[in-house]
């Protein structure tokens, strides 16, 4: 800008508009004060942009690798290009798996988060730590009630002694039916109405029990000659037998 005098008039001779601008120099910006003591506040005014940006990168990281890359080994990073691979080395077809579930295969190399409920048990540190009293107290030779109780119980039961199975009873057999029934000595020239008034005679059986139902044979023995294994002589009578009753029939 042309002065009247010829001369140009320097940047530095207009005054600045801010409120901390000074003749010949250019204003300054004034810093805002912010009240910081309450959390809404924190994000609001606060440039976290590239703590999100590290975070987000380590996140990435996690998901892709599985970790840090800087904690990564360098076999895990890189490997050497020897050549073309092997003609076995591809994967068959039948041995690979199907497209559906590599679809449902997590990309994410994160673990999962450990469960802790899962894993608690209730009063965990209360029954701890009367666990560890129990086995002090054992060492020294004092056990509870509960466990002398248990010890006596089994003590007990060692203690009975099992009767051994036999078949040699070392008594006498008799037929209870028969009249030579030891159990009938002692009831032998006795009034019957005493015995029976006085419940020690035996109850009188009644006579169907001694008569069969049927005159057939509970079992009926076939002939030798319809064996598995019959001799030839034994084998032959059958076959007379059964010859014999089809010649009985066509007469």
């Amino acid at each position: 800008m042309a002065a009247p005098g010829g001369g140009s008039v320097a940047q530095s001779d207009f005054l600045g508009f801010g409120p901390g601008a000074k003749a010949g120099e250019k204003g300054l910006r004034k810093r805002k004060r912010v009240n910081k003591n309450k959390k809404k506040n924190w994000l609001r005014h606060s440039d976290v942009k590239d703590v999100e940006e590290f975070l987000d990168d380590v996140r990435f990281q996690q998901r892709t690798a599985g970790g840090l890359l800087q904690d990564k080994a360098d076999e895990s990073l890189f490997f050497v290009d020897t050549g073309k691979p092997e003609k076995g080395a591809k994967l068959k077809k039948k041995d690979a798996p199907l497209h559906i579930d590599l679809i449902l295969q997590s990309d994410s190399k994160v673990l999962p988060p450990k469960d802790i409920s899962s894993h608690q048990v209730p009063n965990g540190r209360k029954l701890k730590r009367k666990q560890e009293l129990q086995a002090k107290l054992e060492k020294r030779g004092i056990l509870s009630r509960s466990e002398k109780l248990l010890q006596a119980r089994l003590n007990k039961r060692d203690s009975k002694a099992k009767a051994e199975a036999s078949n040699n009873s070392g008594r006498s057999f008799y037929d209870i039916w028969g009249n030579d029934n030891p159990l009938d000595f002692e009831h032998q020239g006795k009034d019957s109405w005493y015995l029976e008034q006085t419940k020690k005679s035996r109850v009188k059986h009644p006579d169907r029990l001694r008569v069969k139902p049927s005159e057939v044979p509970a079992i009926e023995l076939v002939s030798s000659g319809s064996s598995y294994n019959p001799s030839f002589q034994s084998h032959q009578m059958l076959l007379l037998q059964a010859h014999e009753v089809e010649l009985k029939k066509k007469k």
